[in-house]
C-alpha cells in the first residue's frame, strides 16, 4: 500500500510498487507466502494472477503457483478458458510444474464472513489474502483478519483504491513487528488489540 493507505491508483495503478521493490523485500514476501496454508483472492485478483505466475519464473512463482488457492466469487465455477486460459495447460505445459493449483483453485460463494470462518476451522498453516481493492476492503470489514501485514511503499498517492474504506467502526491494532528495507519500503505487522 500507499505511505496515505492506497492499495492501488484510482484506476488500478499499481506500477509504483515497482520503483520500490528489491531482493530484501522479495525474500520476505516468499517467506511469507511459504507460510501460507491457502491464498484467498477475490475473482478479478485470481483471474489477472492465473496469467502470469504459472508463465513466470520470478522467485516469488514457486510460492505463488505451489500455495492452494480459494477464490470468493458469485459464480458457481471459474471460467479460465474464457479468460485465455487452458485449464489442461496449467496442469501440464506451464513454466511451474505446480500451477495445477490454479486450475483445481476453490471456490467460495457464500457469505464472506461464514465462508471464512469455515476456512479457518480447517486444520493447517495460515490462510493469506492477498489482492482485490473491494475483496480485501470487504473481508477487512468482516473483523475476521488475525494479522495485517502491510507492506508500505514510499510513494503518496493522493487519490486511489484505500484498503481500509469499509470498516464499520474503527479497528484498534497492536504492532507487533515492522521491518524496513533499504528500498524505502517498510512492513507494519499489526494485530488486533
Amino acid at each position: 500500500m500507499s505511505v496515505d493507505g492506497f492499495m492501488a491508483g484510482p484506476n488500478g495503478e499499481m506500477s509504483w510498487i515497482a520503483k520500490s521493490r528489491s531482493e530484501e523485500g522479495a525474500a520476505w514476501l516468499a517467506d511469507t507466502l511459504w507460510q501460507a496454508g491457502h491464498h484467498i483472492m477475490g475473482s478479478r485478483t485470481f483471474y489477472t494472477m492465473a496469467s502470469h505466475w504459472p508463465f513466470s519464473q520470478d522467485a516469488l512463482a514457486a510460492p505463488m503457483n505451489a500455495i492452494p488457492k480459494v477464490v470468493f466469487t458469485s459464480k458457481d465455477k471459474l471460467d479460465l478458458q474464457a479468460r485465455g486460459l487452458n485449464a489442461a495447460g496449467l496442469k501440464d505445459t506451464y513454466v511451474s510444474p505446480d500451477a495445477h493449483t490454479w486450475a483445481e483453485a476453490q471456490i467460495a460463494n457464500g457469505d464472506l464472513a461464514e465462508e471464512i470462518k469455515k476456512l479457518k476451522q480447517q486444520p493447517g498453516k495460515d490462510l493469506l489474502a492477498q489482492g482485490g481493492a473491494s475483496f480485501v476492503q470487504s473481508l477487512a470489514a468482516t473483523g475476521l483478519i488475525d494479522e495485517y501485514r502491510l507492506v508500505i511503499h514510499p510513494v503518496v498517492l493522493g487519490t486511489g483504491m484505500p484498503v481500509f474504506s469499509k470498516l464499520p467502526q474503527p479497528a484498534d491494532l497492536q504492532l507487533v513487528e515492522h521491518v524496513a528495507f533499504k528500498a524505502g519500503t517498510v512492513v507494519h505487522i499489526y494485530r488486533p488489540a
